[in-house]
């Protein structure tokens, strides 16, 4: 199952609150209202606290519109990770580490800067690609948000679906930091890839 902005965001905003991320200035204050994120809804505070940091510049659909149904692309998490781990965009010339990262992308640097920080790797298997519009899973976001802020390992999170998954581990970690809940509590699922 790919990750919807929406579930992302308030894994962030679990984030911000552990690790004071949106008392960080990003890049300024900013508008924190989009149309179309509505007011008392469950991920509201999230997003307004990460708007006002700054993480979230530039990585909206449209003008005014965050689109929080919308797949997360795995550029756009490293942009994300990149600004709440540094507190801002990186600076300096980007190397070509990945052959299907263009130079001219706005996200360039942060992939890089997560390939440098070993939060994020290849996709499909090939070491010199990174798929930066693919969409980001429930598994792969919980691996590098639990590289990205040091999380502890944690027992068991109960999940019935990432026995013997490679994420697993992470998976509980994120679910003993009290960051990730399942998308099932009948039974208890996380809804890892696939299912």
């Amino acid at each position: 199952m790919i990750v919807r902005l929406r579930k992302l965001i308030s894994i962030f905003g679990a984030l911000a609150m552990v690790t004071t991320l949106s008392a960080v200035p990003v890049a300024g204050i900013h508008e924190a209202s989009y149309a179309d994120v509505h007011t008392g809804g469950g991920f509201t505070s999230a997003i307004e606290a990460l708007a006002l940091a700054g993480v979230l510049e530039g990585t909206e659909c449209s003008a005014g519109e965050f689109c929080p149904d919308d797949p997360l692309t795995r550029e756009v998490l490293a942009v994300w990770l990149v600004r709440a781990i540094d507190g801002g965009d990186p600076t300096g010339e980007p190397s070509e580490r990945f052959a299907d990262v263009r130079a001219d992308w706005p996200g360039v640097a942060h992939i890089e800067r997560l390939a440098e920080l070993g939060v994020i790797e290849q996709c499909n298997g090939d070491p010199s690609v990174f798929c930066p519009f693919g969409p980001v899973t429930r598994a792969e976001a919980a691996t590098m948000l639990v590289k990205a802020f040091d999380l502890p390992s944690a027992s068991s999170s109960g999940f019935g679906d990432i026995a013997g998954s490679e994420s697993a581990s992470d998976v509980d970690a994120l679910a003993g930091a009290g960051i990730a809940t399942g998308c099932s509590t009948d039974p208890l699922l996380f809804c890892h890839p696939g299912t």
